[in-house]
């Protein structure tokens, strides 16, 4: 069974690519030549920091920013171990593409994001031993609409949805959920296929 699930945000989406993790991607490297300077750091290398983690920390497809599938399944997967069926989430939801338009109001360019504060967001981070501030991507007001093949052998409609509904409340997507930030309502609709027409009996006389 194919499902669209509508996510619509009820606190604000703050976005942390993983990448940032890699010590061998570019920002990330960036980001570091500039740290490792500790103490003798300047205003500007402090705001490049900043300018850089933004960057780095957006998830963006060809259109702009986007949530990968595998965060939105790990989301639900995670509030649905308070019943158990962590495994069943996992097995039974397939997106039908690997990630999903993010739908917001403003720019679409991360250069163009970053020039507006309304979608910044600093807060203190552990690295290592050390508490330091990072800068991420903020998106006030936000939306995303999924597709997925629910494998309804595994787990039935009725579960699904209540499980993205729980999702949404005690869950969220996106970092600093901890703190109530990603917060969403879902809305899950089933997806008619398409009916073939039926051959004409001109079109079978050919066909014969």
């Amino acid at each position: 069974m194919r499902v669209q699930l509508t996510m619509k945000g009820t606190s604000p989406l703050v976005m942390h690519n993983v990448q940032l993790a890699d010590p061998t991607f570019s920002i990330a490297k960036a980001i570091a030549a500039i740290t490792s300077k500790g103490s003798k750091q300047s205003d500007d290398d402090r705001l490049e920091v900043s300018r850089l983690s933004f960057h780095g920390g957006l998830y963006m497809g060809r259109g702009g920013p986007v949530i990968p599938s595998p965060n939105i399944l790990r989301t639900i997967a995670n509030a649905a171990k308070i019943r158990r069926l962590g495994k069943d989430v996992e097995r039974s939801m397939i997106p039908t593409s690997l990630e999903f338009p993010l739908v917001y109001k403003g720019p679409r360019e991360a250069a163009a994001l970053w020039e507006n504060e309304a979608f910044r967001y600093s807060a203190p981070v552990r690295i290592g031993k050390n508490v330091v501030t990072r800068m991420r991507p903020r998106f006030p007001e936000w939306q995303v609409v999924s597709e997925w093949e629910l494998m309804t052998e595994i787990l039935n409609l009725r579960d699904f949805v209540a499980l993205v509904e729980v999702a949404g409340i005690i869950e969220g997507v996106g970092d600093a959920r901890r703190i109530g930030y990603g917060r969403f309502t879902a809305v899950v609709a089933e997806m008619k296929t398409a009916v073939k027409p039926r051959a004409t009996a001109e079109e079978n006389a050919v066909v014969q």
